[in-house]
């Protein structure tokens, strides 16, 4: 038996049309055969966001579109290619388990996990950072269960034959007055610090790209108390010469945060306790990172750490005087509230309708 996913990809990839009638690439994952098969053309439109199309009829037209052909204007080596936009992942085993319930045969999360090693690679080898990964909520996709050569199965009211997925997600900034203003009195001419812009970036990347955000959180710390340490050492008149030799020596994580900030401030991160600790297991977790190749902690843990970066940095930022802080504006009494229906994740059969209370049937 077969359980073939089909998934929208985030981005979109020229294909030429052999590789696209090429063999899947197969391998095993534990009980199951993997087969991936390249890239095709889905029958979804260009920007299902901007087409009107529920979330869950956008799983519906995840088949292959079969009326397009190879662009003559887009050539690889010469060949016309398909501009495509989905990916299938076939798993086969002798039986699945298709009977309702939460308990997911083969599980969607293996799927995406399988789909996105797959994107890794290809980050690698063709050198290309900017593709994104699937995000590990939010994704298009559906699974139908088939017979060993692809043909439909008998219905039976009992057992799924296709579960489908649909969800969306979105980033949004309410804009006050306040706020309105608050960016607008900043001149043209400002510049947002390297600090800044590493843990903008690092909690941008948190909820997908954990090792690397915590890279790059733990660079915002380290840049940003080198700097303030160059202000302080002016501020409480330490000598130029003395404040370069201690600068081009190489500092270790101690003194940046505990030595330094006392000999020059009389403070230290290590005073308070609980952004101490936070301190370490950044520190650690990024070592491991940058050592091991593989985050140590999961999506809650990393995005806590980069929210005890944002904390320390506004630690730093206290050592020193108004006009080399960040520019802040204060929110907390902003309330915004807006009500949403959101189509959640759910199993549904191919014959009729899915229930009006969201729930799913065989």
């Amino acid at each position: 038996m077969i359980a073939r996913f089909r998934f929208r990809m985030p981005f979109r990839m020229f294909v030429p049309a052999s590789l696209g009638d090429g063999v899947p690439v197969e391998s095993q994952s534990g009980d199951y055969k993997v087969r991936i098969y390249p890239p095709y053309r889905s029958m979804l439109p260009w920007d299902p966001e901007t087409a009107e199309i529920a979330v869950l009829d956008a799983a519906r037209l995840l088949d292959r579109d079969l009326t397009v052909v190879a662009d003559p204007e887009s050539l690889l080596n010469g060949e016309p290619c398909i501009e495509c936009d989905a990916m299938q992942i076939d798993f086969v085993a002798d039986d699945f388990d298709r009977r309702p319930g939460p308990r997911e045969d083969p599980p969607t999360e293996l799927a995406s996990e399988l789909l996105n090693n797959w994107i890794s690679r290809l980050r690698l080898i063709a050198g290309t950072g900017w593709i994104p990964r699937i995000a590990a909520g939010p994704f298009t996709a559906r699974m139908d269960y088939l017979h060993d050569d692809g043909s439909e199965l008998d219905p039976d009211p009992d057992l799924y034959r296709r579960r489908q997925f649909g969800s969306g997600s979105f980033n949004a900034v309410a804009l006050t007055p306040g706020l309105w203003a608050a960016v607008g009195n900043l001149p043209l001419s400002y510049e947002v610090s390297a600090s800044e812009e590493l843990f903008l970036d690092a909690q941008a990347l948190a909820a997908q790209q954990v090792g690397p955000a915590l890279v790059l959180a733990f660079t915002a710390l380290e840049t940003r108390m080198t700097m303030a340490l160059d202000i302080l050492a002016r501020m409480h008149t330490v000598h130029p010469s003395v404040w370069e030799w201690v600068s081009n020596r190489r500092i270790s994580t101690a003194e940046l945060f505990i030595s330094l900030p006392l000999a020059v401030a009389q403070r230290s991160l290590k005073e308070e306790a609980r952004l101490w600790e936070g301190f370490q297991k950044l520190r650690k977790a990024r070592n491991t990172f940058a050592h091991e190749g593989k985050a140590p902690v999961d999506a809650v843990e990393g995005a806590r750490l980069v929210g005890l970066t944002r904390e320390i940095l506004d630690w730093i930022d206290g050592l020193l005087p108004p006009t080399a802080q960040r520019p802040r504006y204060d929110g907390s009494a902003d309330q915004f509230q807006r009500v949403m229906l959101f189509a959640t994740p759910m199993a549904v059969s191919d014959a009729g309708d899915p229930p009006a209370d969201g729930g799913a049937q065989p």
